[in-house]
């Protein structure tokens, strides 16, 4: 039975990593973090303007657009033990009545269930009215699921192009 395993040049890559400095090494792992998170960011943007109409210009009740809600943070943790970067749809904290509609972002991507009215204006009706839902989009999820394998290849090839880089200069 075969199984699918990963294989990289770990040896060169590692003789030529060894060669640089601690400082730079972290440079090279922070950089090849970031360019991974940004491609899924990418990604993502592009899932999320293939499953929604018009996401492109804001509307004239928000300031800004859904693209905007997707966001990436700055890679941090220290070298030696683990960094990390995150992508989020969440959008930025903003206060009540800022304008922002980026928390929209949430709800297209798993939906919500089915509402009903059961008052109008205060007073009970005699029959449930439906409100609808919004069915998922699972933009970000299939971004997940198309970008993580390519993840490892994306880190390498940014940390060899880092390396020859450095090590051109030297």
């Amino acid at each position: 039975m075969n199984k699918g395993g990963i294989e990289t040049n770990v040896e060169e890559v590692f003789a030529a990593f060894c060669d640089l400095t601690q400082k730079e090494m972290k440079g090279v792992v922070r950089k090849a973090i970031g360019k991974a998170e940004q491609e899924l960011k990418k990604q993502t943007q592009a899932n999320l303007s293939s499953s929604i109409l018009l996401r492109g210009r804001s509307s004239g009740k928000y300031i800004d657009t859904i693209d905007d809600a997707i966001r990436a943070t700055k890679v941090y943790g220290e070298y030696g033990e683990e960094l990390e970067g995150k992508v989020h749809i969440m959008g930025k904290k903003g206060k009540k009545g800022d304008g922002s509609g980026q928390f929209r972002a949430r709800f297209l991507e798993k939906g919500t269930k089915e509402r009903k009215a059961r008052t109008y204006k205060g007073k009970p009706l005699k029959k449930e009215r439906s409100l609808g839902f919004i069915k998922p989009k699972w933009f970000f999820r299939s971004a997940n699921a198309t970008v993580l394998p390519q993840i490892e290849r994306l880190y390498m090839a940014e940390i060899d192009k880092a390396i020859q880089k450095i090590n051109s200069k030297k």
